[in-house]
């Protein structure tokens, strides 16, 4: 754990504000639309009081990257994983921090098979998560952001 922030099979989580920033929060989001091909990404969250503006975030990063986001609200993690495989979307997000305290919050994420990825997909998720640091400097318009972000 580094200030923090935890990487682990079931995703990043971090306290909302110290180790979660809304810059981490849109370089998983680019990194994860890049992961998954800029396809459809299903996203779900729990009741938490900084979900929604974390799935907000969320979404319209994936959104600027050009994938098509599915929003289900809150829903319980299982739930993202079944409508991930019977939409056929590409991956999917679950913005949930389960056991821990409240001031925590995380990225729950989810291959195309409704699964979690595995050590390889990991490993390639977070090179890709290492590799976009310049994501949060960018200017988010138009379609120089969806160009910037498929590079």
């Amino acid at each position: 754990m580094r200030n923090g922030l935890m990487k682990s099979v079931s995703g990043i989580r971090g306290i909302v504000g110290e180790s979660l920033t809304p810059e981490l929060i849109l370089k998983v989001s680019a990194a994860f639309a890049r992961y998954c091909r800029y396809g459809t990404v299903v996203v779900g969250r729990d009741s938490r009081i900084t979900g929604e503006a974390i799935a907000g975030m969320t979404e319209s990063a994936l959104a600027l990257y050009g994938c098509e986001v599915v929003d289900l609200g809150i829903v319980p993690t299982p739930t993202v994983q079944v409508m991930v495989e019977h939409l056929g979307a590409a991956g999917g997000i679950v913005v949930s921090a389960s056991h821990n305290p409240i001031e925590w919050n995380a990225f729950k994420l989810i291959g195309k098979t409704g699964n979690l990825p595995g050590p390889e997909r990991d490993r390639q998720f977070f090179r890709a998560h290492g590799a976009r640091t310049q994501v949060c400097q960018m200017e988010f318009y138009g379609q120089d952001s969806i160009a910037y972000g498929r590079r």
